[in-house]
């Protein structure tokens, strides 16, 4: 849509271009026949009026040109990004969904804090490379997965701290309180992240699936 978009603007402003030398045109032919004999001035305005409706037309192609370049410069750069961001998240789905498949969660809670990544999510926002993705709900729900990431992997490590060096100085309460937090926060993560890897299309996709 947004090529054909394009292409349709491109062919308008030609339309227009094209009008507007044919004016020029005439006014200068009428000029030539009308006001000059000297054969030297007849040959040098008819240059100058091939020179001229040139540049009319030439100008709207080399924009248009360069504005499809930039166009496609631009996709390719958001789909290098995408591609990274959908198998850091996919990395993530399955530690997710690994460690809610556990028998013994408690005893998995410190691996799950380990392989849990966002570096390239991390990476990506420093570097202003989210910039190239248009789609706000796109980065809408691209931020909600990794803040239900990140949460998890806090909850993890905390969990982990207060069961394993804090002891009888922490309330059970308190360790409960963070578990619930913990395991209620998994599931959820998991839509989040389930939801934006549906949202992210890249070239290819369609071909995959079948």
């Amino acid at each position: 849509m947004q090529r054909l978009s394009s292409v349709k603007s491109f062919f308008t402003r030609i339309r227009l271009t094209t009008y507007l030398a044919l004016a020029v045109v005439t006014i200068v032919t009428y000029f030539i026949l009308t006001y000059t004999i000297d054969d030297f001035w007849q040959s040098y305005l008819s240059n100058a009026l091939a020179t001229m409706v040139g540049i009319l037309i030439g100008v709207p192609v080399t924009i248009w040109i360069a504005s499809i370049q930039e166009q496609e410069t631009e996709i390719e750069r958001r789909n290098r990004i995408l591609g990274l961001l959908r198998r850091e998240l996919l990395v993530n789905f399955g530690q997710l969904a690994g460690w809610g498949r556990h028998e013994d969660k408690r005893i998995e809670v410190s691996t799950l804090s380990e392989f849990l990544r966002d570096e390239l999510w991390v990476a990506a926002s420093s570097a202003d490379e989210l910039k190239w993705i248009k789609d706000s709900n796109l980065l809408s729900e691209l931020a909600n997965a990794y803040s239900s990431i990140r949460m998890v992997k806090s909850m993890a490590d905390k969990y982990y701290n207060l069961s394993q060096f804090f002891g009888k100085q922490t309330s059970p309460r308190v360790v409960h309180h963070v578990w619930d937090m913990l395991e209620n926060g998994v599931p959820l993560a998991l839509e989040d992240i389930s939801h934006v890897l549906k949202s992210i299309k890249l070239p290819g996709d369609k071909e995959e699936e079948k």
